[in-house]
């Protein structure tokens, strides 16, 4: 005989501050909620969940259901600093980008947010909308940098500086190069100053780029 496996249902109850918050929680569920039968019934602000399942499978689908409204709540609500909270993973999740916490940390910076960063997650005045620009930003000058710069802390750095100054990676490789920013040693690329010094001289290219100058290159005699 075969032993039945045990079924179990279970209700989530949830009081949302306002319909956005609701809206959203709703349609986060549908987004990250999969593989377990669940219905949803809404009152007011009060969203009841009723998980269907075999047990296992229904408690791990009732934490993803908390974790969720966790997340909805931390992204939409500022802290006493006036700092929203983002785990690492759901920033990765929305974007598809799986770029470096520190690298995310100091473009944020750099856009004049306020950003702190912690174990697995960060804090930052930007909205959720705004951090998935930066991200998805940032994404594109790492993937790009990617196929240029094989060291990772030096592709980082460069793919921070493109992404800030819309110069391509390749430009601002080489001006690094030209100027002694970096140095190749035995087939790898380091810093030749701090991290910061060098972002601070690339993002002041953006002016000179945007006017069309050759920045970093002697003028030509005639």
């Amino acid at each position: 005989m075969f032993s039945k496996r045990a079924v179990e249902k279970r209700t989530l109850t949830f009081s949302c501050r306002d319909s956005d918050e609701l809206i959203r929680f709703l349609g986060e569920l549908k987004k990250r909620v999969h593989g377990v039968n669940f219905t949803v019934q809404t009152r007011g602000k009060v969203v009841r969940v009723k998980v269907y399942g075999v047990r296992d499978t229904v408690k791990r689908a009732s934490a993803k259901i908390r974790e969720t409204f966790k997340i909805i709540r931390l992204t939409t609500t500022k802290d006493s600093e006036g700092m929203y909270t983002y785990p690492y993973n759901y920033v990765v999740e929305k974007t598809g980008v799986t770029a470096p916490l520190t690298c995310i940390v100091e473009a944020l910076k750099r856009k004049g947010y306020k950003v702190t960063a912690g174990k697995g997650e960060f804090k930052t005045d930007a909205t959720l909308d705004e951090v998935i620009e930066v991200v998805e930003g940032l994404g594109e000058a790492l993937e790009e940098a990617r196929w240029i710069i094989p060291t990772r802390n030096v592709r980082n750095l460069i793919a921070i500086a493109s992404y800030l100054t819309g110069i391509p990676s390749i430009e601002l490789f080489e001006y690094c190069l030209r100027e002694g920013l970096i140095r190749e040693r035995m087939g790898r690329y380091e810093v030749c100053k701090s991290p910061e010094k060098i972002l601070d001289e690339l993002t002041r290219l953006k002016g000179e780029y945007l006017e069309g100058e050759d920045y970093g290159e002697e003028a030509e005699e005639d």
